[in-house]
């Protein structure tokens, strides 16, 4: 695995999560979707901002409980791998509402078979009042076991949220 590929990745998440994109309207088509061709696949581990609320949810049925939307253009996980020739294939393991302690849980499972992982988490800690501390923890949880696995990871900040500004900024910080 070439690996700037890890850090191209993480860097698409960023230029997702401040809004960067592309002007155009069209849907993605199915031939745009990677064909799992032996491409390097990043796993990427988080909440509804990895999945891609509110425009998109990897979950069918979520997207139905919750109302979100059906357009993958809202995943950093389309960006990247739009912007990666090589056949760059995110694996979306974004979850609505889950804490670090849930998304913990899920990282084997997310990460079978990944060359590297994203690791995205921490707003619905402090949104459900959790302890900011142990969501630190739980994040450094998760770090320590991808690299026990053998991955690479890249860990993204704590994105600040509309009704969250700015009495969750401390806590934002904190984590």
């Amino acid at each position: 695995m070439n690996s700037l590929r890890v850090p191209a990745a993480a860097v698409a998440l960023v230029l997702f999560a401040a809004g960067c994109g592309s002007d155009d309207e069209s849907n993605p088509s199915p031939g745009d979707e990677l064909a799992g061709d032996g491409g390097t696949v990043i796993a990427a581990l988080g909440d509804s901002i990895t999945a891609g609320s509110p425009g998109y949810d990897p979950d069918p049925a979520a997207r139905v409980a919750f109302g979100f939307g059906d357009d993958e253009r809202s995943s950093f996980g389309y960006w990247a791998e739009k912007a990666d020739p090589e056949g760059l294939e995110i694996r979306n393991c974004g979850v609505f509402g889950e804490r670090t302690d849930e998304i913990a849980a899920r990282l084997e499972e997310c990460a079978d078979g990944a060359d590297g992982v994203i690791v995205q988490g921490g707003i619905n800690d402090i949104a459900q009042r959790y302890d900011v501390g142990r969501a630190a923890e739980n994040l450094r949880g998760i770090v320590q076991e991808a690299k026990a696995l053998g991955l690479p990871v890249a860990i993204t900040d704590v994105l600040p949220w509309n009704n969250g500004y700015p009495v969750a900024d401390p806590q934002i910080r904190a984590v």
